[in-house]
């Protein structure tokens, strides 16, 4: 049998190295484990088990340092993924997801008080310590690193406890904005205005009947124009133009900027302005303007007590002279000073996604760009999610529709040791058994 000691109430220790022979005979000999891609995959699960009665004596088979939101997870996705502005030096990440048990109802994380050790290979002669895992930890799993390959050596640990938001705790209905690039870059991006057909989508899904939805409001808007000329009535030049309000393209500050989800015919009214409307022709990419004003119209006209939320598409640099980051970041966070007056209301939970050069994942990406937009998204307690191309848009804009209406869960990981620079990492966030739980992929360039 392997070498195996108790170490605390809670952990076990395995040796690595010359137990492996023996372990591959008890595993065979008790029919716990399949054989599966490589010895270590098999050495992991074993000491997994073990390790998992060590603890069930202590724990009374309960599933404490789980979470509790998630036990009965059926389906994950991740919803993005935000690295850490200092990740060169802390490895860190966090990984937005959404979970729902077997009948779609969404699950938040109740918290998750215990480091968690993902997979790891170990040199022969050191010790791996693996602490049992309860039904709805969340664990993560390095499975690539490009250009170097498959890592032999990178671990991946949970830097925390696992969290969710929820608009306004889940007890408002919920006012959201979708704020879409229309600057001339597009035409190369977004030749086909596909972030047109991902705004329905949006809308569809925020508006979704049977968890409130059709109580909810929304606004659509686009931004192209140049900050120092406010010439919003122009289609070739605007700043942020609201284009779902009476379905009329030309009122920038309306009385009402947001219409509510019911009568169904609003939402097939805004996506047939949606087409019409966006042109791909803005002669600039005033990204700062654009969101200290969908904020500022939130913010005073938006119905009453409702939760605020916004989802922000963008594909290059901004080019802002009027606004900077710092407005932009300060303005969705709560309790804004505007107009040299405190407004006292909660966060807008704010999501971006980057598109060509504002996505990681794109062959021209820029990096100035891209952190921007993670920038944003944490200052929103939301998600940066980066498309492939523009064919990516509405699967991501349906899951960010779902996060910004339901909730979403966060795990922040710290790889060990740290990637370098520009590497792509593709990994697993995985609920339950590393080995057989339930998963999501997610992938991200290091910056």
């Amino acid at each position: 049998m392997c070498r195996l000691i108790r170490k605390n109430e809670k952990d076990c220790k395995y040796l690595a190295g010359n137990g492996v022979t023996k372990l591959k005979r008890a595993a065979s000999r008790a029919q716990l484990f399949s054989i599966r891609r490589s010895m270590f995959k098999l050495l992991f699960l074993f000491v997994f088990g073990i390790a998992a009665a060590c603890s069930s004596s202590d724990e009374g088979g309960s599933s404490a340092g789980g979470n509790s939101g998630l036990e009965n997870t059926a389906n994950v996705k991740v919803t993005g993924v935000t690295t850490d502005p200092d990740f060169a030096t802390n490895g860190k990440f966090t990984v937005g997801f959404l979970a729902s048990d077997a009948n779609g109802n969404p699950l938040l994380a109740g918290g998750q008080a215990q480091k968690l050790k993902a997979l790891s290979v170990a040199a022969p002669g050191t010790w791996v310590t693996i602490r049992a895992l309860a039904p709805g930890t969340v664990n993560c799993d390095i499975t690539k690193i490009e250009p170097s390959g498959v890592p032999s050596q990178t671990d991946c640990l949970l830097n925390g406890n696992v969290s969710s938001t929820q608009p306004a705790g889940g007890d408002k209905k919920v006012a959201l904005s979708v704020v879409l690039d229309d600057s001339g870059s597009m035409r190369g991006t977004d030749p086909g205005n596909l972030r047109g057909a991902a705004a329905g989508v949006f809308l569809d899904t925020v508006c979704a009947p049977g968890r409130g939805g059709e109580d909810n409001f929304f606004g659509v808007f686009d931004f192209g124009g140049t900050a120092s000329n406010h010439t919003f009535f122009a289609l070739d030049d605007i700043l942020l133009r609201d284009i779902d309000d009476n379905f009329n393209s030309f009122s920038v500050n309306p009385e009402n900027s947001y219409v509510p989800c019911t009568p169904t015919s609003n939402i097939s009214n805004a996506k047939t302005a949606i087409t019409n409307q966006l042109k791909s022709n803005g002669p600039s990419t005033p990204l700062f303007e654009a969101i200290v004003e969908a904020c500022q119209d939130l913010t005073f006209r938006a119905p009453s007590n409702f939760a605020l939320g916004m989802l922000v598409l963008s594909d290059g640099l901004p080019n802002s002279t009027v606004n900077q980051l710092v407005d932009a970041t300060t303005c969705i966070q709560p309790n804004p000073i505007i107009n040299e007056q405190t407004v006292f209301r909660d966060r807008i939970l704010t999501s971006t996604v980057g598109l060509g050069p504002a996505s990681e994942l794109d062959a021209s990406a820029n990096a100035e760009a891209v952190r921007i937009l993670k920038d944003l998204a944490i200052a929103g307690n939301g998600v940066y999610s980066a498309a492939t191309d523009a064919a990516a848009l509405q699967p991501i804009f349906d899951a960010l529709g779902t996060a910004l209406t339901s909730g979403q869960n966060f795990a922040t990981f710290a790889t060990n040791p740290i990637p370098p620079q520009n590497a792509l990492v593709t990994g697993l966030v995985v609920i339950g058994d590393p080995a057989t739980g339930i998963q999501s992929t997610f992938t991200f360039r290091v910056p």
